[in-house]
């Protein structure tokens, strides 16, 4: 390995480096030449629960700290672990008193990753003012997006009434996979008419 062409193995790492880290650990460990090479595939897939992770990933990102790292599947909750899973857990209490989280973290967080991510998962379950989705956001290689109803639309007062209208979506041009969970309507049919597979789940208001 030690006399292959960094370029092969930049294609190695890319695709072995998608666990929860232990390979990219593992492969720290073999020498120096590659755990210098394989170090920006470490980050690759990420996963966050919680408004204490993502505020600690929005930390690193704003710190610089993973700018040598391509993160290019991201996974965000503003809901602990256990809450998404449905599973009991001692700390709920604890754990409720940190949501909701800070909505600038959220779209920090897709906003500086957004040059590279190729799946994310955005499961935002409270309302924020700050949308981490927007028009104003490009995710040139995205091709799979798991996301929730809430972050697709957003109110506004219309007279007295208080009307639910779809939010614009960022510029989604490899998109080609859409799983929305807890639709409302049908906000993002127009703009991502390129789709191979859409998929609806515990639907409001729409049927799948």
């Amino acid at each position: 390995m030690d006399t292959c062409p960094n370029e092969v193995l930049d294609l190695i790492f890319a695709s072995a480096c998608t666990d929860d880290r232990l390979t990219g650990r593992s492969l720290a460990l073999v020498s120096k030449r590659i755990r210098d090479i394989s170090r920006r595939y470490a980050f690759q897939s990420i996963a966050l629960y919680g408004p204490h992770q993502i505020s600690s990933f929005a930390y690193l990102l704003d710190k610089a700290i993973l700018k040598d790292y391509t993160i290019r599947h991201l996974y965000l909750a503003d809901r602990p672990r256990f809450w998404v899973e449905g599973r009991p857990d001692q700390d709920e209490k604890r754990d409720r008193a940190q949501w909701p989280g800070e909505p600038e973290d959220f779209a920090d967080s897709v906003n500086t990753v957004a040059p590279t991510v190729e799946t994310l998962t955005l499961l935002l379950f409270d309302k924020y003012d700050e949308q981490p989705l927007s028009a104003a956001i490009s995710l040139p290689r995205l091709h799979e997006l798991t996301v929730h109803g809430s972050s697709l639309t957003h109110f506004v007062w219309r007279g007295a009434n208080l009307t639910r209208i779809p939010s614009p979506l960022p510029q989604c041009l490899s998109l080609r996979r859409l799983h929305v969970i807890f639709a409302l309507g049908r906000p993002w049919t127009a703009a991502v008419s390129d789709l191979t597979s859409r998929r609806t789940s515990r639907t409001s208001g729409c049927r799948a």
